[in-house]
């Protein structure tokens, strides 16, 4: 799996299916790190943040890629410093590890305002009024009727940047693509 995920980055489902393998033995490692499920839920997903980035250029060695996934996640998942459980905005509910890696690389080439009107949209829950109110105290003016065609279009760009299988998996149209 890890050979065909490395010759077919576009494809999503590879990267599925080594979740679907290590999962829950991440989740075993990850659990007694944190202090609660919110806690081992996030740190799950940066453990799985730091898999995802990882394995295009793995090269195993003499591991086998069962050892590498434990080792990895022992000596990376103490390194992560873990919030407060009530400032943690992710859930697996919402977003499985695999779908919030693909989210959170789409969303880091987006432009910084289009970031920036996403966040406050869908983590902050922010309103139209009081977003387009406090960029215009910081000197960005949208105009009126600017916010929602700037937050399609963060949509619309996030949702090129999911490969189609993984839509796919996940159920994904362009209406239901935003921040997890």
């Amino acid at each position: 799996m890890l050979t065909a995920l490395q010759t077919h980055p576009q494809a999503g489902v590879y990267f599925v299916g080594l979740f679907c393998r290590y999962g829950a033995l991440t989740y075993v490692l990850c659990h007694p790190m944190g202090a609660g499920r919110v806690q081992t839920e996030y740190l799950m997903a940066q453990v799985w943040w730091g898999i995802f980035e990882q394995l295009p250029d793995l090269q195993l060695g003499s591991l086998t890629l069962r050892n590498w996934v434990v080792d990895f996640t022992a000596t990376s998942g103490p390194r992560v410093c873990l919030p407060p459980p009530d400032s943690i905005r992710y859930t697996i509910q919402k977003a499985s590890p695999p779908l919030w890696c693909y989210l959170r690389r789409a969303f880091d080439t987006l432009p910084p305002l289009v970031q920036l009107v996403l966040t406050m949209a869908h983590i902050a829950g922010w309103g139209e009024e009081r977003i387009c109110r406090w960029l215009g105290e910081e000197g960005e003016d949208l105009g009126p009727g600017g916010l929602p065609p700037l937050l399609q279009y963060g949509h619309t760009l996030i949702k090129t940047k999911i490969p189609p299988d993984l839509a796919q998996v996940y159920g994904l149209s362009q209406e239901a693509t935003s921040l997890a």
